[in-house]
Formats: C-alpha cells, sequence, structure tokens
C-alpha cells in the first residue's frame, strides 16, 4: 500500500497542505473544528511525519528550495545555471545548502515542485526563490497561500510588487537604452524578435520596443515577431522577417538568445551581412558573441548577482522576525561590439 502523505491528509481534509502542516506543528491558529478534521483524516490514512521531519521540527533544516524554468536546448539555461551559482554561493556562507528543481517553463511542472518543496518535503525546506512561470504568474496568490515557507521571486515579477520579495533587472530601462543607441546609429526600421510575450521580463522589453516604434513611425503596426524558444523557430521566422525589411536602415533586437541563433544562421544562409545590411543586438550575453563572425552587440544580465541577493532576502526572511519585504533591482549592461 502506498504510504500516505501529507498532501493526500491535506486532500481528505479538504483544507491545504499548510494548514495540516500548522496542526501538526501548531505553528499557527487552526479552528478546532479544523483542526479536528485535519487530526481524523491523519489516523484514517495512518499518516506519519517522517522521522527526519520530527527530528527537524522547530530547528530549521538549513536547506532551501529554487525553482528554475530551464528549457532543453535553450540557452537561457546557462542564465538560470548561473543565477543558481549566486544562490549556493551566498548559501554556503551562512552555511546552508541548496535543492534545485527545474519547471521546464510548464506550470504543471511547477506546481508539482512547489507541492513537493510544500508537502513531503516542508520540514525539510525552509524556504523558497523561484523563476516563475507565466502559468504561477496568473495565480500567484492562490499559489502564495497555501504555503507558509518564505519565497523570493527572482528574474520574473510577480504583478503585485509590494507582497513580496522579488529581485529583478532593469529591463525596460536597458532596452530603452539600447534602442535609443540604434536609432541614433542611423538606423529606422526596427525589428523586434522574442518568445512569448507572457512573464514580465519580456513585456518590459516590448514595451520599450513599443515607444520607440512609435517614436519612429506613428500609428503603424509594430514590426515585432513572437515564436517558440528554439533554434529551429528562429530559423523559420527569419525569411518572415527579411521580407519586412524596408528601404531604410534595419536593425532587429532579439529579446530571446536561442531565436537570436537560429535567425542569425537563416541570415548568413541567405548571403545577408550584419552588420552591413542588417543591425543586430541581442539579449544575453554568452562567450560565443565575442567570437562571432562579427562579434555580436548584447544585453548582459547580472543573473549570479540577482541569485545572491534573493539569496540574502530568503535568509533575512528566514532568520529576522522583522522582515519587511523588498524589490532589488540590479542593472544590466551593454556589451557594445560590431554588429550595429
Amino acid at each position: 500500500m502506498k504510504k500516505a502523505t501529507i498532501k493526500d491528509v491535506a486532500r481528505l481534509a479538504k483544507v491545504s497542505t499548510a494548514t495540516v502542516s500548522n496542526v501538526m506543528n501548531n505553528s499557527r491558529f487552526v479552528q478546532q473544528d479544523t483542526r479536528e478534521k485535519v487530526l481524523k483524516s491523519m489516523e484514517i490514512l495512518n499518516y506519519r511525519p517522517s522521522n527526519l521531519a520530527k527530528s527537524m521540527k522547530g530547528v530549521g533544516s538549513k536547506v532551501i528550495g529554487l525553482i528554475i524554468p530551464s528549457q532543453e536546448q535553450d540557452s537561457s539555461s546557462e542564465l538560470f545555471s548561473t543565477l543558481a551559482s549566486g544562490v549556493e554561493s551566498e548559501l554556503q556562507k551562512a552555511g546552508y545548502q541548496l535543492i534545485i528543481a527545474n519547471s521546464h517553463e510548464r506550470v504543471t511542472e511547477e506546481q508539482s515542485r512547489l507541492e513537493l518543496f510544500n508537502s513531503s518535503m516542508i520540514e525539510y525546506v525552509d524556504g523558497i526563490i523561484i523563476a516563475p512561470t507565466s502559468g504561477l504568474l496568473k495565480n500567484i496568490d492562490q499559489i502564495a497561500s497555501n504555503t507558509t515557507l518564505p519565497i523570493v521571486f527572482v528574474d520574473r515579477k510577480p504583478n503585485d510588487l509590494e507582497r513580496y520579495d522579488v529581485v529583478y533587472t532593469n529591463n525596460y530601462s536597458v532596452t530603452l537604452e539600447l534602442l535609443e543607441g540604434i536609432v541614433d546609429r542611423g538606423y529606422e526600421d526596427i525589428i523586434f524578435i522574442s518568445g512569448p510575450t507572457d512573464v514580465s521580463s519580456t513585456i518590459e522589453r516590448n514595451t520599450a520596443y513599443e515607444k520607440i516604434f512609435y517614436k519612429l513611425n506613428g500609428n503603424k503596426e509594430p514590426k515585432r515577431f513572437e515564436t517558440i524558444s528554439s533554434f529551429e523557430a528562429g530559423y523559420r521566422i527569419g525569411k518572415e522577417v527579411v521580407a519586412s525589411f524596408e528601404e531604410k536602415r534595419s536593425a532587429i533586437l532579439f529579446g530571446n538568445n536561442t531565436i537570436a541563433m537560429g535567425t542569425i544562421k537563416y541570415l548568413i544562409d541567405h548571403g545577408i551581412s550584419i552588420p552591413t545590411d542588417v543591425g543586430i543586438a541581442v539579449y544575453d550575453d554568452y562567450s560565443w558573441m565575442e567570437i562571432a563572425q562579427t562579434p555580436l552587440t548584447a544585453i548582459r544580465q547580472p543573473a549570479f548577482e540577482m541569485g545572491r541577493e534573493s539569496a540574502k532576502l530568503i535568509l533575512d526572511s528566514i532568520n529576522n522576525q522583522e522582515h519587511a519585504t523588498k524589490r532589488v533591482e540590479i542593472p544590466s549592461k551593454i556589451i557594445e561590439r560590431k554588429s550595429l
């Protein structure tokens, strides 16, 4: 017979896993009738917290969970790997360990990872740092209300910034700065290519692009191309992008590095020269851009630093009873090369 979990108890008692944990640990007030339902459900299921969990009650495990949305064959995996290194470097100074889970940019897997940290491992993980998917951001209050664990959001912002600890970069202002520089170089036909516009980072980049586009072109429809994050999708969209070029000087800003690689390959295959025929700028900055046939101008995001700051926030939330939620913005940097 399968061993019952805290999630099974919560389902039978029709309460959240956080409520079950509160009953077991006496960590928060629970109405008597609700408490009795939880205890009865535990009895019916013969649920017993693990010895590991019992040994850690009230003392903290000194383990933090990190959930990242890294996708296979997507260069963002390097960004989130660097971010995780930043988290770990700061946790180690305080004697904490890190457990990393991957949502693969899928909300169902993300919810599964959250449930893991918030149920069978709730006595083992002291807090959660998460770079959320768009699906989670749409239901953030429901998710947050089902956990007693401290949460820090990193890279991608929830809508209600005041309620949560958040670490992010200046996507809007640095994108605007780069685009204004592109305009100053004489480019008038500016194109933006990205993945789905469903998380704060992409939304802010797109908002900056639209501001510059409307300034140049009035009420014309922005020349924005959106596709899935893959090399193949970037290559396929290249034909449509090239067909949109005007007589004016054209430049492309890529909000997604993986798509950029595919589209740039299409340009090279079709004899379109960078920057003679089209200017290029890219999010993020990776080592291959320095040694490309034409080194690429890029926006370098402070992934390691964002990881460190999110770790500092989660530690303060755990250890400081007077902790106040904070929003920490760490600036990105424009790396000028020869593609514009």
